[in-house]
């Protein structure tokens, strides 16, 4: 009961959030940016223009690491007493990485649809964040009290990442992350059907498309040497509810226009 309360705040939350970005981040790139170079800090500022009045912002990072014309998002979700960063309440941040000289970018439809599918599966893993708490029945101000299963690996960063996806409220969102991408990608098959391409995601050696690994395979790598991690039941028993959740409201996510072409 709890994870259908929590997909009825995430969907309301972002039919609001879809009506005001549609018109600067629609399904088909506008002409103006078509293969192109534009500024992605003045297409950000269009974009928070109709997201931070509804707790989102859209930030820009320099990361010299990254090639130009490269983009990484990330996003995070902060809680009240955290508030406000950088001038803005928003407690939903989306964060697009770029390298300092390569705030100009040229994208393709491609590019396009793969930027948008992942603005929106962000967004909701970061949207699941702000009502857990709510849903999960902690008033505002108490301490959240989400179980974190613990890691089971001496290696440094294989602890850290077991430690972070091993967080209850963790495996809720990613198992949702996991969820879209097999309603997305995979719109006809059943269950057991999407779950086995999800397994299968990995783009072969060598090739550089715009194919993505799955988040299915990012979340059980880290466990991969623990195979027996109590972590792992639950996300797979998280990922099933919530596709059968997502089932059970089909024109809400067609209205999203998720594009896949880029894959």
């Amino acid at each position: 009961m709890q994870l259908a309360a929590l997909h009825r705040r995430v969907m309301m939350d972002t039919r609001v959030l879809h009506e005001a970005v549609n018109a600067v981040f629609p399904v088909k790139m506008p002409k103006r940016y078509r293969n192109r170079p534009f500024n992605l800090s003045a297409f950000l500022r269009q974009l928070n223009a109709v997201t931070e009045p509804l707790g989102v912002l859209n930030e820009l990072v320099n990361e010299r690491e990254l090639p130009k014309g490269g983009v990484v998002m990330t996003a995070q979700w902060l809680p009240e007493d955290h508030l406000p960063v950088n001038g803005s309440s928003a407690d939903v941040r989306l964060e697009w990485h770029v390298h300092p000289h390569g705030h100009r970018q040229s994208w393709t439809q491609n590019l396009w649809g793969k930027r948008r599918f992942y603005f929106w599966s962000y967004l909701m893993h970061e949207l699941i964040h702000r009502h857990q708490d709510v849903c999960r029945g902690v008033s505002q101000g108490q301490e959240s009290l989400a179980r974190v299963y613990r890691a089971r690996v001496e290696n440094t960063v294989l602890k850290e990442e077991q430690t972070y996806l091993g967080d209850y409220d963790e495996i809720e969102a990613h198992a949702h992350d996991v969820a879209l991408e097999m309603r997305a990608w995979y719109p006809d098959a059943t269950y057991r059907e999407a779950l086995a391409q999800m397994k299968a995601e990995d783009p072969p050696r060598g090739v550089t498309t715009c194919q993505t690994t799955s988040t299915y395979l990012v979340y059980t790598r880290a466990f991969q040497t623990t195979p027996k991690h109590p972590a792992l039941p639950v996300f797979h028993r998280k990922i099933k509810t919530w596709w059968h959740l997502m089932g059970t409201q089909p024109d809400f996510y067609q209205s999203l226009h998720l594009e896949t072409s880029w894959r």
